[in-house]
This record gives C-alpha cells, sequence and structure tokens, in this order.
C-alpha cells in the first residue's frame, strides 16, 4: 500500500547511513508498506519502548512468563520513531570472522524479490555493523558475498526500537552440502532453499526450549545443538535455532511452541528461494 507521508522517510534514512556506506536510494520513494497488514494477520507483538538497544544475547530470568497472554494493538506507524539502529555481527560459520566483500539490501516486506531495495550497504569488515532500520513499515535484510550462499533475514514485524541482534552466520556452499550430508544424512538440492529459524522470548532474548512447526510442513528438519545440526525437530538450545534443509521455494508459516508445556508463543511468515538461507525471527508474545 502507498502513502504519502512516506516521502520524507527515505531522505533521513539514506543520510544516516552514507556516512558509514554506500547507498542505493530506492527508485519511487511513495512505494512502501505502512497499513501492517502482513503483521496484523498473524498477531505480531512489538516489545515496549525503552532508552535502552535490546540485547538479544541476554538472557531472561522468566522467559515464558507472557504466555498465555493477550495481545495488545501494534502502535500506528506516526506514533514509532521514523528510524532505528540494528547493530549486528555477521560472521563465516566455520572461521568466525567478519566478511569481507558483504552486501546488505535492505527491503520493503511486500517486495518479495528486493527488485527495489530501500539501500544497498557495503559495509568495512568488523565484528559489529551498525545501520539504521525504518521503524514504521516492515522491512527484511538479503546477505551477499561472492563466497557464502545468499542469506534472507526476516525480523518478525517492524524493528521499532534500537536492537543489538543475534549473532548471523553465512555458510560458504562447501560448508552446506557437506553439514548436509554428515549430519542430516541428506543431499542438498541446489534447486531448493534452506531454512532456519530462531526462537525469541517474552523479553526479547534469543531462547533455548522452542520447537517449531512450518505450514506446509516440508524438508528436512533439523535443531542446531553445540553449533552442529541434528537431523530431528527437538528443543532448540541457547542458539535459538532449528530449521529444514531442501525447502522448496515459496510461502510459509511457521509456528513457534515452548517445548516443555506446548504453548504456543509466536508465528511468523516469510518465503523461500532456491539456492538462498533463510533465516527467520520467531519471537514470543509481549
Amino acid at each position: 500500500m502507498k502513502h504519502a507521508a512516506s516521502r520524507a522517510l527515505y531522505p533521513l534514512l539514506l543520510a544516516l547511513i552514507e556516512g558509514s556506506f554506500a547507498c542505493t536510494p530506492l527508485d519511487d520513494p511513495d512505494d512502501v508498506y505502512e497499513d501492517d497488514d502482513l503483521t496484523l494477520e498473524i498477531g505480531q507483538q512489538l516489545p515496549a519502548r525503552s532508552n535502552a538497544p535490546i540485547d538479544e544475547a541476554q538472557p531472561s530470568a522468566d522467559p515464558w512468563s507472557c504466555i498465555p497472554g493477550p495481545r495488545p494493538i501494534l502502535p500506528p506507524p506516526e506514533e514509532r520513531p521514523e528510524t532505528v539502529t540494528y547493530t549486528v555481527s555477521i560472521v563465516d560459520w566455520l572461521t568466525q570472522e567478519p566478511l569481507t566483500g558483504l552486501t546488505i539490501k535492505i527491503c520493503n516486506r511486500i517486495d518479495a524479490l528486493c527488485s527495489q531495495p530501500l539501500a544497498t550497504l557495503t559495509p568495512a569488515p568488523g565484528r559489529q555493523i551498525s545501520f539504521p532500520l525504518p521503524a514504521r513499515f516492515e522491512v527484511y535484510l538479503t546477505l551477499e558475498t561472492a563466497d557464502h550462499v545468499p542469506a534472507i533475514y526476516y525480523f518478525d514485524g517492524p524493528v521499532v526500537e534500537d536492537r543489538v541482534g543475534g549473532l548471523i552466520q553465512l555458510l560458504q556452499p562447501t560448508t552446506v552440502g557437506e553439514l548436509a550430508q554428515q549430519f542430516l544424512a541428506t543431499q542438498l538440492d541446489l534447486s531448493m532453499g534452506v531454512l532456519a529459524f530462531r526462537s525469541y522470548d517474552c523479553n526479547g532474548a534469543i531462547a533455548a526450549g522452542a520447537v517449531f512447526e512450518m505450514e506446509p510442513n516440508m524438508g528436512v528438519p533439523y535443531t542446531l545443538i553445540n553449533n552442529s545440526p541434528t537431523r530431528s525437530m527437538i528443543p532448540t538450545d541457547t542458539s535459538g535455532i532449528a530449521g529444514y534443509a531442501n525447502v522448496p521455494p515459496g510461502a510459509f508459516l511457521a509456528r513457534g511452541f515452548v517445548a516443555d508445556t506446548d504453548r504456543e508463543f509466536g508465528i511468523a511468515n516469510f518465503s523461500v528461494q532456491a539456492l538462498r538461507f533463510s533465516i527467520v525471527e520467531v519471537r514470543a508474545i509481549n
């Protein structure tokens, strides 16, 4: 959907980025999504505003205390800040070293192929990367280097306050194939995609003890345990990661459940593309 007021957002967004990154602006700055239909359809919740950034790596004393609970209405876009700062570490899976030649595109959620990125970033290698995100509509990221499988990172709803994200690990093609054969006993299908869910608790921290269901249910399930995939959908460890390999391209919906009580804590929708690694946040009600 289009909204004339969005025209003022992009000069600010791009001005904030230009100090550290090379950027490509959206050709048509009016073509943005502000009505949050995607979010409202799945009951996505937003954390309360605070002065300090949410740190997703900080453990929570009572991670699932908000379940069950009411699902408050989203704040209207005009009550959110125009931009927030997202800080994240993006590294190689094997070496845990920062990536060279990384390109990050910020994409409107309704632009499924990111044909008109809102901004294109080329950060210098570093342990942490910080950049602004629009807060008044939903976005996702594409992450690419010459040596790694391209990745798509889906936020679970608009990012409405400064956030320090959890570690994102990109894999080289040979690493993906070796992991699939060694731990999942399957051959990687190059016409399919690989999918990873990450569980977040009531306080916005990456959470252990979650399991996931996908609709429609396709692919080879795995759970990341001690940084190695095991071929089954079992409760997540402190990485919060489980998913599916060899998922056909298409649109899907994921549900997260607290493993020991079978309580549903979150829902997220996303797309899978061939030869892409999709990373999907599934966040608890709060």
